[in-house]
């Protein structure tokens, strides 16, 4: 019910569309382009997690179109700095001598830094996009390319390559609804997403050891897991703190 809100933006994903399309059964080397027409069909918990908020969305619009516009914008493959990203985890396991396992090396994806995600977004909410549009590079890469640069960047680098019978994904964005809406692209590329993720991941191992408070846990009752719980949470980032 806020006045000052103008644009509501909600960051979806392309795991909300059929994976029908877009996975096979043998590698492919022309990825399918995802519109935002295409059926809809939730791969996963993520993809209907995302569906579930893009209905609950749809609803509020019919009361509140004329107050705010709703944009959703569907993203692909996200990696950036400090993530979690499979990217990420390969550069950190490379930075500490380990080896990096690779499934399904055809695989196609649409990578999206995240920089380019989030100018994207305020784009989107500055030119007040209403409804759902794919916000991806509509450059799609396979698996084995990021691991090729990544080689490039480290010589040395372990790799093993796992037997899976996972399907083959060949997916990427068409891009054609946000160049038309906001006559803007991504502009970051695999291997330029991945030098400052390597720059990034070097400057973590080179810092001091930093030096962490305790955890103050407040209860009416008792609450024994969740006592346990925070104490397994607090050693993953330091035996130090106290609980």
């Amino acid at each position: 019910d806020l006045k000052s809100i103008k644009s509501v933006v909600y960051a979806s994903s392309y795991l909300i569309y059929d994976p029908h399309l877009y996975n096979f059964n043998r590698s492919q080397e022309i990825p399918y382009s995802l519109k935002e027409t295409d059926s809809i069909y939730p791969r996963n918990l993520t993809g209907m997690a995302k569906l579930a908020h893009e209905i609950e969305l749809r609803f509020l619009d019919i009361f509140k179109k004329d107050q705010f516009s709703i944009g959703i914008p569907r993203i692909y493959r996200g990696y950036g700095r400090n993530s979690r990203d499979i990217i990420s985890r390969w550069v950190r396991e490379i930075l500490n001598d380990e080896e990096i396992k690779v499934y399904r090396p055809e695989g196609i994806f649409d990578y999206i830094y995240a920089k380019d995600t989030a100018l994207g977004i305020l784009k989107i909410a500055e030119a007040k996009v209403v409804g759902i549009i794919n916000l991806g590079t509509g450059s799609a890469r396979k698996v084995n390319d990021v691991v090729n640069v990544l080689i490039s960047r480290f010589p040395s680098a372990k790799v093993k390559n796992i037997e899976s019978d996972i399907p083959y994904e060949a997916s990427q964005a068409d891009i054609s609804e946000l160049l038309k809406k906001i006559n803007w692209k991504p502009t970051y590329s695999i291997e330029n997403g991945i030098d400052e993720i390597i720059e990034f991941e070097k400057s973590r191992i080179n810092k001091p050891n930093v030096s962490f408070g305790n955890v103050l846990v407040t209860s009416a009752s008792k609450k024994i897991g969740l006592l346990k719980a925070v104490k397994k949470a607090s050693n993953k980032i330091s035996s130090d703190i106290k609980l």
